[in-house]
């Protein structure tokens, strides 16, 4: 019987789990002391920047466009990446990634890098920090929120065509959360990618019902979970390439082609690329799986997230 995405995916037991999968994390998040310390200080930082009358000091606050040693890497393909980095999950209190499971929930790359959890100075993680402090700025002080990332993303978008006329701008905007950045209006009716067309956007997706196919300047990449693998013929009918994280390490060699078991006797083979090398996975070939090495706690993993080579 041919695979039907329609009735074997889209399915409720599919729904129930990541119902569940969300009530785990909440839970998890919300008892975890360090994760609790992180809140209270972001909220601590947030209300020592925020006037008489409403308005937020940004000069106390953390810029909402950053990047990481992952997105500087894009530099050697002539091409600069920035992002913004919320809290993924229930970090902060509110879900940012609505179709995260437990593996990937408990294994993000938010841990990873400048995101370690050992990374402390003075007794604080002043980048878990930050990530939650725009995370609560963006769900309680969104209009201020919009109009501070506007004025970031405008100076920063000219600074980069002075500075390195040749060179592609791209900014990953869900850099660790899954927001539908293509529905949402910032200004004068129009989304991100309308008010900055000279700007390449791109993201990683767990979302397989996102529709950008009227979006030319934003690109996806579907990102394999313990819980989504059915989805994947899906995303590459869509175009998408599938993106799934490795039990190897960085330093490894990655395979040149992978067979991902969807189901029971039922598995695609694909060419696969090194997505350690560099993260502008819009200059990616299509049709293939980029394959991720474990970062921060993910080699610890036994959900299924992480994947085995084979």
């Amino acid at each position: 019987m041919p695979f039907d995405i329609n009735r074997d995916v889209l399915n409720l037991d599919y729904k129930v789990e990541l119902k569940k999968d969300n009530a785990l994390l909440k839970d998890h998040f919300n008892i975890d002391p360090e994760v609790l310390k992180i809140r209270k200080l972001a909220r601590k930082k947030i209300k020592k920047a925020l006037r008489k009358n409403g308005t937020l000091d940004w000069s106390r606050l953390p810029s909402i466009i950053t990047n990481n040693p992952k997105l500087i890497k894009s530099g050697k393909y002539n091409i600069i990446s920035d992002g913004i980095m919320f809290a993924p999950s229930y970090w902060s209190g509110y879900n940012l990634c609505a179709f995260a499971t437990n593996g990937c929930g408990r294994h993000c790359l938010t841990t990873s890098g400048h995101g370690q959890m050992h990374m402390m100075n003075n007794g604080s993680h002043h980048v878990h920090i930050a990530r939650v402090t725009r995370s609560i700025l963006y769900m309680e002080y969104r209009p201020q929120f919009f109009d501070k990332l506007l004025r970031e993303i405008a100076n920063r978008s000219k600074n980069v065509s002075n500075d390195h006329p040749e060179a592609i701008y791209s900014i990953r905007p869900n850099t660790t959360s899954d927001i539908r950045w293509e529905k949402i209006k910032i200004k004068d009716g129009k989304t991100l990618f309308e008010l900055f067309p000279e700007i390449q956007w791109y993201d990683y997706t767990k979302d397989i019902n996102r529709d950008i196919s009227h979006i030319d300047n934003y690109h996806l990449t579907f990102s394999l979970s313990e819980k989504n693998k059915m989805l994947v013929p899906s995303a590459f009918k869509k175009g998408m390439n599938v993106a799934l994280v490795l039990r190897v390490k960085p330093e490894d060699i990655k395979p040149d082609t992978y067979t991902l078991e969807i189901m029971k006797g039922h598995s695609i083979t694909k060419e696969a690329i090194n997505g350690d090398l560099h993260d502008a996975r819009f200059i990616d070939p299509e049709n293939k799986f980029v394959v991720l090495s474990c970062k921060g706690s993910a080699f610890d993993d036994t959900s299924g997230f992480v994947q085995e080579l084979n």
